[in-house]
């Protein structure tokens, strides 16, 4: 499948495919500059390399090469290696992919051996898709993944639709790793996960994404995998390809947005791609360091005095035990409440940032955890459950 498209009349000799192009399923995707075809594989083999786990890009070229390297930004990234005359592989560790997902660039030096023209550059951009799904028909899995900031970190959102009359009660991978649910029963769902998951799940076929719903009688399940595709191919004859390709800068649109979030507000989707928000947050003044993680950790630690107290009825009722509500607490299932009748104490929002994380004592219940932090000075006020 060629991706290519029109030179422009600057004298670069450039000639692109189509960047963010939607990469539809096939064998090979390909662009084109002056004298040059690249083809790569639309999909990232995940392989193993000195025994530990990796991804693989493979690439060929129409005419000999004499060498390739691969870089982003202006670092050497991943390893570009010859395999013969006209084929390369890029090999990525899982920290390195995680990075690319959130919509940075690999770019890739690819020097011909004959022609005219001798250097070329390639941008790749991979992202996660969730593909090869089985289970129940009551959840529709979407395939498309969303790089997004959330506080300073880096989630990934996907939708589910789930059938009228059924809630989406968990999001998780085959290994432990869990997702934050968003959403309402019988609608779109968002669920975020973290880019360590998903890179986890794309590298061992063995780990899926596992969903379950119910409609209070019936309890219904969905799975899939997830393979890291290429979504963007392009090819200039560009010496300077950091001017060709810049490096995201903090623009002022970007800004504003994220200036004028609400107050305590960690979800900076809205305000545009991660690598672009991302660039930004140095700008924004400086918070208490309170966040999803701060609030996991505050969480697990009050579970052992409140189970000082209630564990005798917990156990009798069927609830989890002190060790199994501890490893149900996970970061990715907190959220910021922004809204301050959410919260059961009603603290005021311009004083006090709260977080709240679904129930671990009885999973998939009504209850929800809080934690209350003085927005000034971090300072944890409390840690509260509510039905």
């Amino acid at each position: 499948m060629a991706l290519a498209g029109c030179a422009p009349g600057d004298g670069s000799n450039v000639d692109e495919s189509s960047d963010e192009a939607e990469l539809a399923a096939t064998s090979e995707l390909s662009a084109k500059a002056d004298g040059m075809t690249l083809w790569i594989d639309p999909v990232a083999y995940p392989t193993t390399r000195f025994d530990q786990p990796a991804f693989r890009l493979e690439a060929r070229a129409s005419k000999n090469l004499e060498n390739v390297f691969s870089f982003s930004s202006d670092d050497e990234y991943g390893e570009a290696l010859m395999t013969s005359a006209r084929k390369f592989d890029i090999w990525l560790d899982a920290g390195q992919m995680e990075h690319l997902l959130a919509g940075y660039r690999l770019l890739v030096d690819v020097d011909a051996s004959v022609g005219s023209i001798r250097q070329y550059y390639a941008s790749i951009k991979l992202a996660p898709k969730i593909v090869r799904g089985h289970g129940s028909s009551k959840l529709t899995l979407h395939k498309t993944v969303t790089p997004f900031v959330f506080g300073d970190e880096l989630r990934f959102r996907n939708a589910v639709a789930v059938a009228p009359g059924y809630a989406l009660t968990s999001a998780a991978t085959d290994d432990g790793a869990s997702a934050l649910l968003l959403g309402s029963p019988g609608a779109s769902v968002d669920v975020d996960w973290s880019g360590a998951s998903l890179v986890a799940v794309g590298e061992d076929a063995s780990n899926e994404l596992a969903f379950a719903a119910t409609n209070g009688v019936k309890n219904v399940s969905r799975s899939a995998g997830v393979d890291i595709a290429v979504s963007s191919f392009l090819l200039t004859t560009d010496s300077q390809p950091l001017e060709h390709w810049p490096d995201p800068t903090c623009k002022a649109a970007t800004l504003s947005c994220l200036e004028g979030l609400p107050q305590g507000q960690l979800d900076r989707s809205s305000c545009g791609a991660a690598p672009d928000v991302w660039s930004c947050l140095y700008l924004l003044p400086a918070t208490p360091a309170v966040d999803a993680s701060t609030f996991a950790t505050d969480l697990s630690d009050h579970l052992v005095v409140w189970y000082a107290d209630h564990g005798a009825d917990v156990a009798a009722s069927g609830g989890n035990s002190l060790a199994d509500a501890q490893a149900a607490v996970h970061a990715s299932n907190v959220s910021v409440v922004t809204d301050a009748e959410e919260d059961p104490y009603a603290h005021d929002l311009s004083k006090f940032i709260v977080l709240r994380h679904p129930d671990v004592v009885w999973p998939g219940s009504d209850i929800a955890w809080f934690g209350a932090y003085d927005r000034a000075t971090g300072q944890l006020e409390s840690v509260y459950d509510f039905n």
